[in-house]
């Protein structure tokens, strides 16, 4: 039988790293039955665009993929290819990740016939008081009410999603899923320890992931000055790179290390994808201070690498840690809360065990890539059987929301 063909479609537009919105796109091309589903992913680029992380390792993974570049944020230039892509690859299902993408993706969908999906993970660049942000929010709500279906990672994200009784495309939530054999202690047993700080056996408090306003750096050095004080095996690790229009915010974390008297203790650095593993491995505890949250890969990384992790209570993080089962939560904006929670970590290395073996087995049990993937083409096979019924739109709809809810509650 012939393959489903699925065509991606992703804005890397201002991507200068790999973010959780990339970890998830090539976790699931990984994912996929092969046998069952052909994917191609489009990737719509700046033109003047240099290679960055995300595009070395979609090469380094061997996953197909095509660029689209555009000169400028008012083109229609990947519009038009999008829709003679459609075409020319024989999809069957069109499914976008991001505003722009969503906006493009669903216009083609719509102009050729064929399914559209969205993946939605509540994430923005911007704040609210940003027209730019509302702008997008508002283009991206219109264009994904018309989508076939809408994948969200979390219930947090789905209940930011709800429309009105019996409007809006139907959603299913699906929990993002972790590599475990990439990220697995007992295979992954090197330590960038004495690399970054010259010393193998320091304690390595760390975050990992875009350096930006949203995600707490600040509060990370904050609390990092007053654990320092009194323990000095300790040292700080934040690895990341800031996304094109907030290098301001990067060169604020980095002044801020030196104006507490840091600079010997903390380090503020970015590395290869391939290196993550080992970087986690390097970590004795991971810190996730962020202000909003959808189902954050850096955490499942961590989690899957048996480490005691600290998040805020914020977003779809409550529905991955336990407070006190597989790691300690905290309220948002608060260093001194970081540092409590630190603290207790610290000082009880049996806690730090049991808390990591026990977030493995969860990652193990409910969030990895290949019950990620199964239960992701699980959603297309329900959306292409609803389309082929001849049912109104309105009972289609309400048909294929009754089935979702399945996979979303398996």
């Amino acid at each position: 039988m012939k393959p489903v063909r699925v065509l991606y479609v992703r804005n890397f537009r201002g991507i200068t790293d790999i973010t959780g919105a990339e970890t998830y796109l090539f976790s699931l091309l990984q994912g996929l039955d092969r046998n069952r589903y052909e994917p191609l992913l489009v990737c719509i680029t700046n033109t003047a665009q240099p290679e960055q992380q995300w595009l070395t390792e979609l090469k380094r993974r061997k996953l197909p993929f095509v660029i689209v570049p555009i000169k400028h944020r008012a083109s229609i230039h990947d519009l038009i290819e999008v829709r003679k892509l459609i075409l020319r690859f024989g999809a069957d299902v069109v499914h976008s990740l991001d505003h722009r993408a969503d906006i493009v993706a669903m216009a083609g969908a719509r102009l050729t016939g064929k399914a559209a999906l969205a993946s939605f993970f509540g994430w923005s660049n911007w704040d609210e008081s940003c027209r730019k942000g509302r702008l997008y929010a508002w283009l991206d709500r219109k264009f994904l009410k018309r989508a076939d279906a809408i994948i969200v990672d979390s219930a947090h994200i789905a209940t930011h999603m709800q429309w009105p009784q019996g409007e809006g495309a139907p959603l299913a939530v699906i929990p993002n899923g972790v590599d475990t054999r990439r990220f697995d202690p007992d295979r992954i047993t090197d330590t960038l320890k004495e690399k970054f700080f010259g010393d193998r056996n320091a304690i390595v408090l760390g975050m990992v992931g875009r350096v930006h306003p949203n995600k707490g750096q600040l509060d990370f050095i904050q609390a990092a000055a007053s654990l320092a004080a009194g323990q000095p095996q300790l040292r700080f690790l934040i690895i990341g790179d800031a996304p094109i229009g907030f290098e301001d915010y990067y060169q604020k974390v980095s002044d801020r290390i030196t104006t507490l008297g840091l600079q010997d203790r903390a380090l503020i650095t970015n590395v290869p994808s391939a290196q993550i593993p080992v970087v986690m491995n390097s970590i004795d505890v991971l810190l996730a201070p962020s202000y909003q949250e959808s189902f954050s890969y850096t955490l499942l990384e961590a989690m899957a690498m048996e480490k005691p992790v600290i998040a805020s209570n914020a977003g779809g993080t409550p529905e991955m840690v336990s407070d006190g089962e597989n790691g300690l939560l905290v309220p948002p904006g608060d260093p001194q809360a970081l540092v409590q929670a630190a603290d207790r970590l610290l000082s009880d290395t049996s806690l730090c065990s049991r808390m990591g073996k026990r977030a493995r087995q969860i990652i193990m049990k409910d969030w990895s890539i290949e019950i990620m993937a199964d239960r992701t083409m699980r959603v297309y096979e329900e959306v292409l059987s609803c389309r082929g019924q001849k049912n109104s739109d309105h009972i289609s709809r309400q048909l294929l929301r009754k089935r979702l809810a399945t996979i979303s509650n398996p």
